[in-house]
């Protein structure tokens, strides 16, 4: 999901670079603040649950076996 969002603001920047109407630039332009939202979300939610991951195989690795 992330690679994915990142290709379309990627192809959004070019859109937008080529694109001469006002309308549409504005248009693509609000697609891709989405986008870039969407992008900078999904990287906190992977680097929030790697810390969770991380954490709780300390806690796993610390604890003793039965």
């Amino acid at each position: 999901m992330l690679e994915v969002a990142r290709d379309r603001v990627a192809s959004l920047q070019v859109e937008l670079e080529g694109e001469d109407d006002g309308r549409a630039k504005g248009r693509l332009r609000r697609d891709l603040n989405k986008n870039e939202l969407l992008v900078a979300q999904l990287q906190l939610q992977i680097e929030q649950a790697t810390d969770a991951e991380k954490a709780l195989w300390a806690d796993l690795w610390s604890t003793p076996q039965a």
